[in-house]
């Protein structure tokens, strides 16, 4: 959601209102530029603007937050671990801090319909939001893409409970 929020606009007042950590995995791979339809191709360097000054945070996925996502994934999907493989590796890796993690003072934001599956298997569903709540919690009215809304987000909370292992 990092470039769909700097695509919006919106990203700085996001940074702002939020008190905002990713994985370090996603600020070194994957948000090093979007284009935009008038003026081209735009650097996101969000090592440089906004985890070194301090702005925003990173955490790190473990080999062992990793297999344990695995793992979890094997016990309580019904598809198991082939999810991960329709999962953007971001996201993969923000499940795997947040599954290993006991702190839920975190949201979990993405349009990844997969990784929103999975969290919500996981029994991460209270920290799913999408890019639309956190802008209108703020007081920013955008119209948003459908994978950035509330629809698209309880949508994908309701195939993952579908597709949940019951014991």
């Amino acid at each position: 959601m990092i470039i769909k929020a700097h695509e919006m606009n919106v990203w700085d007042a996001l940074v702002s209102g939020y008190r905002i950590t990713t994985t370090q995995y996603i600020c070194q791979h994957e948000t090093i530029y979007f284009k935009k339809k008038k003026t081209g191709t735009m650097l996101i360097d969000l090592k440089r603007d906004y985890v070194q000054p301090g702005k925003i945070d990173t955490l790190s996925a473990s080999a062992e937050d990793s297999l344990h996502l695995i793992k979890r994934l094997e016990e309580r999907h019904i598809f198991g671990s082939q999810i991960l493989g329709r999962i953007d590796p971001g996201e993969s890796s923000a499940l795997a801090v947040l599954s290993a993690s006991q702190n839920r003072d975190m949201y979990f934001c993405t349009g990844d319909g997969a990784a929103i599956e999975a969290a919500v298997v996981l029994g991460l569903a209270s920290i799913c939001v999408s890019l639309e709540k956190l802008c209108d919690d703020i007081g920013i009215r955008r119209t948003c893409k459908f994978n950035c809304t509330d629809r698209h987000l309880n949508e994908c909370k309701a195939r993952g409970m579908a597709r949940v292992k019951y014991f």
